[in-house]
């Protein structure tokens, strides 16, 4: 009997100290017994890479050394200045204590290399503060206390260190009145000074007060971070203290919104990435700082991780969710996610009760209440988004439900079936690759043209980051609508095209700059108008320090005065060993005379750059056809599009099209690519075949359409799509007796500006066709007319 008590006490006692590691992206990792919670941290967070850097080593392969840090590169650096405090909001998962805190930093200004650490109630929750009424979504001003012994600035993060305890409401308009952040402290007696190494993970036991907070499930607390500080410093240019970061989407419904990520500002404060705020106009005292990007879904996450001890039941946990790549495919996809559930309290009753798929298409919500996932065994759950159209973009993310009813749901995911061809270009992947390589002929651009705009940041280096120009393209150029003579060119792989060559623009690839513009997918990047991305990744021309010379950039005609060609001649890119020179050439080829551009790439390199680049073209938002998009691959996907040695991609422009449910009189305004007259692919949406007339024969079949000639055509539904070619400006067509069916060219033309070669006849009546006919004063492109001579 006693050894059967002995085993139930210590089963008990097992049982009782379950506990969780807690990512900043709200996941929540269970602990096995006897796990090292800050062992999983570095598995889950610090995943050595080929292209990961080490402490101040580089170091590969792996493993990382467990004082150093060993980041993805798509993370972010946070910075803050003496007396800036650093913020972020949690929602507690289950009852429990919070034992340990985790975190990354990098350089350390503070005073001593000392950094202030609390913890607070908070008094921001869903449903209350920035991005619920009356408030705006982040970013937003929002306040601070009045502090007579802060020499700085007089004022202070917290209640208990100001000398008036009235809040200072910064919020606007200043007919709303914003409130203090934080509620009671929950733990660091006023803040408990932690010593910083730079580039180190910090781990930092609760119990070294003494006790261990509690948190009650779903109650929502912040941690704050506070830069230590002589009493007066009146110069907000110190060397800064910074922090690791992440970014993620968001929805409204998700606990990360409002912002759970604020900063307080001794100074005031310029330039910053903060949801597209101008530069410097960020002022003193908090703010709840949103994401880096003017969409206010878009947040930022500091890398800051706790372990706790439960004392209760926790919500359903996902270990993983399929995270779905861009895709050419249009079929259904799979989505599986492992989902974990525990009971500390009534272990018996622990289980994952069901899962839900939530998904929405271009921004609209389809399927209301969910999708069902399966189980399929264990803790694998299988959900299908159904079959999509081309162009589409995708959002998803599950919720799960335990057996006891509590829920949680998994963090949002993106990706867009990817179209080759839509309302503005038509991309052509396949066509034969004739290199135009102008390496002896081009004209070299010194290293020491290449600029910065004044908003880079002090990593940010000309020869790296930079962007020279103007050159001019040697005559105007239509683009998507507009006329431009200029381009600009970014080392790290675009060009930009203006009209004039005082329109400066800049083009980097590292999220140093703040102009910020959508691509497919919801995501946001600093991308300025008329952009035009071969390559867009993280080259290297010239390094200052350490100095490395890498390749050359250069431009030219190549013999055709058609052609503006940019060529990147052997630059390099960032390795886990430093520098590597010659690891990339490519080459974009604006061809004035037709229209076109063409990529070509002689060489993608070794160490991944194709993997993380951004291929496509978007037009100037504010132009005549805004928003205009053609995406290639972003970050490897889809696969079929990815970046390879000798391989091509030709865009034509497009003639716009629009045509009501119904028939519809139609042409030919454009030479197709590859001469592809085949009324399929010129109209692939369409519901019939295509019409022709003959004054003799009336109406025939035509599956291979001709310039100058217009066709009937059906269509289900409204269409809004385009015809790719090469333009055509000018077109002779030949008539028959009485009534004609003609085409149109690639701009409009009055009907006035036709004219006839035979002398009898000076002018016609032309009639359209739009569910009934008209008279038509205009010939547009891509429609058709009857003409009777």
């Amino acid at each position: 009997m006693k050894k059967i008590l002995i085993v139930l006490i210590l089963t008990t006692t097992a049982i009782a100290q379950e506990r969780l590691l807690v990512s900043p992206d709200d996941e929540v990792i269970p602990l096995h017994q006897g796990e090292s919670a800050f062992e999983v941290f570095r598995q889950r967070l610090l995943k050595p890479s080929s292209t990961v850097v080490c402490s101040d080593q580089l170091i590969f392969p792996p493993p990382c050394p467990p004082w150093s840090i060993c980041l993805p590169p798509n993370n972010n650096i946070f910075g803050a200045f003496h007396k800036d405090v650093m913020a972020m909001r949690f929602t507690a998962p289950a009852t429990g204590t919070i034992d340990t805190l985790y975190w990354l930093m990098f350089n350390i200004g503070a005073l001593d290399s000392v950094v202030v650490i609390r913890l607070f109630e908070s008094n921001i929750y869903k449903g209350q503060g920035p991005g619920y009424p009356p408030y705006h979504p982040p970013c937003v001003p929002w306040g601070y206390y009045l502090n007579s012994s802060d020499l700085d600035q007089w004022i202070a993060p917290f209640r208990d260190e100001a000398t008036d305890t009235n809040w200072i409401s910064t919020y606007t308009p200043s007919t709303v009145q914003s409130f203090d952040p934080f509620g009671e402290e929950l733990w660091g007696g006023g803040g408990f000074p932690v010593r910083a190494l730079p580039n180190s993970v910090k781990v930092l036991p609760m119990d070294v007060l003494g006790y261990k907070p509690t948190v009650q499930r779903s109650e929502e607390f912040f941690i704050t971070m506070k830069v230590n500080s002589p009493p007066y410093h009146p110069d907000p240019k110190d060397s800064r203290t910074e922090w690791s970061a992440h970014g993620l989407k968001v929805t409204p419904n998700d606990y990360y919104y409002p912002s759970r990520v604020w900063k307080f500002y001794e100074h005031d404060r310029g330039p910053s990435n903060c949801n597209g705020f101008p530069l410097d106009s960020l002022r003193r005292g908090w703010y709840a700082r949103g994401g880096s990007t003017l969409d206010s879904l878009d947040v930022f996450v500091w890398d800051w991780w706790y372990s706790m001890t439960l004392i209760g039941n926790t919500p359903p946990n996902f270990l993983s969710v399929d995270k779905l790549n861009n895709t050419l495919s249009t079929d259904e996809r799979e989505i599986r996610a492992e989902i974990e559930d525990c009971n500390v309290a009534n272990p018996e009753s622990a289980g994952v009760a069901s899962a839900i798929l939530y998904y929405t298409i271009n921004g609209v919500t389809k399927d209301s209440g969910g999708i069902s996932m399966t189980n399929i065994g264990g803790n694998l759950w299988s959900g299908f988004i159904p079959a999509t159209s081309a162009g589409s973009i995708i959002t998803y993310y599950i919720q799960a439900q335990d057996l006891n009813g509590e829920s949680t749901t998994s963090g949002v995911f993106s990706y867009q079936v990817v179209t080759l061809r839509n309302e503005y270009f038509y991309a052509d992947t396949v066509k034969t690759c004739v290199p135009k390589n102008i390496s002896g002929s081009g004209t070299l651009i010194p290293p020491s043209q290449f600029f910065l705009p004044s908003s880079a940041g002090s990593r940010a280096e000309a020869g790296d980051d930079g962007t020279a120009g103007p050159f001019e393209i040697g005559g105007p150029m239509e683009f998507n609508g507009n006329t431009v003579r200029y381009a600009w060119i970014g080392v790290n792989g675009a060009i930009t095209l203006t009209a004039s060559a005082t329109d400066t623009q800049h083009l980097n690839s590292d999220g140093y700059f703040n102009e910020f513009w959508t691509i497919p997918g919801g995501e946001q990047h600093n991308i300025p108008k008329n952009f035009i991305a071969a390559y867009w990744a993280d080259h290297t021309l010239v390094q200052d320090s350490p100095f490395v010379h890498c390749g050359r950039i250069l431009y030219g005609n190549g013999g055709d005065t058609c052609q503006f060609i940019v060529e990147w001649d052997s630059i390099g890119a960032h390795s886990p060993y430093g520098i590597i020179c010659e690891e990339t050439t490519f080459r974009i080829i604006l061809n004035r005379c037709d229209g076109t551009i063409e990529f070509q790439y002689d060489n993608v390199g070794t160490i991944g750059l194709d993997s993380s680049a951004l291929v496509g073209i978007e037009a100037d938002s504010s132009g005549p056809r805004p928003g205009g998009w053609i995406f290639i691959n972003k970050n490897g996907y889809p696969l079929e599009t990815r970046l390879r040695n000798n391989w091509c991609i030709k865009f034509y422009p497009v003639i716009a099209t629009a045509a009501p449910d119904g028939w519809n009189l139609v042409s030919v305004p454009v030479i197709p690519p590859n001469g592809n007259y085949s009324c399929s692919f010129l109209f692939p949406s369409a519901e019939s075949r295509c019409f022709g007339y003959d004054s003799e024969a009336g109406y025939i079949l035509a599956d291979t359409l001709s310039i100058g000639r217009g066709y009937w055509i059906k269509f289900s539904g409204g269409q809004f799509g385009g015809i790719p070619g090469t333009p055509v400006y000018d077109l002779c067509i030949s008539l028959q007796n009485k009534w004609n069916l003609i085409g149109s060219i690639s701009k409009p033309i009055p009907v006035d500006s036709v004219t006839f070669t035979d002398a009898t006849m000076s002018s016609a009546d032309f009639f359209g066709y739009s569910g009934g006919y008209f008279a038509a004063t205009t010939i547009q492109p891509a429609q058709a007319y009857w003409v009777k001579v």
